[in-house]
């Protein structure tokens, strides 16, 4: 599961790169969405989104949502 997210996460930073308009300004405001899986399917992948999650949290200005009760559970309670 850590192996697909970084493979997906590299993706996603490979679609950023081809829009550069697209970054947000330094300061600027930013929504963050993180969906994780209940189901307990996927390995460590809601811990691998959390602590992903964790600097974003503490980012002034981003508003973080959180699908997924194990993962707010994670994300929330800072329980990496």
């Amino acid at each position: 599961a850590a192996r697909r997210a970084e493979a997906h996460r590299a993706r996603c930073l490979e679609l950023r790169a081809a829009y550069p308009s697209a970054r947000p300004r330094p300061g600027a405001r930013r929504v963050v969405l993180a969906l994780g899986t209940d189901l307990g399917l996927c390995g460590p992948f809601n811990r691998v989104v959390a602590q992903r999650l964790a600097p974003e949290r503490r980012t002034p200005g981003a508003m973080v949502v959180v699908i997924g009760s194990r993962l707010r559970v994670l994300a929330e309670g800072d329980q990496l």
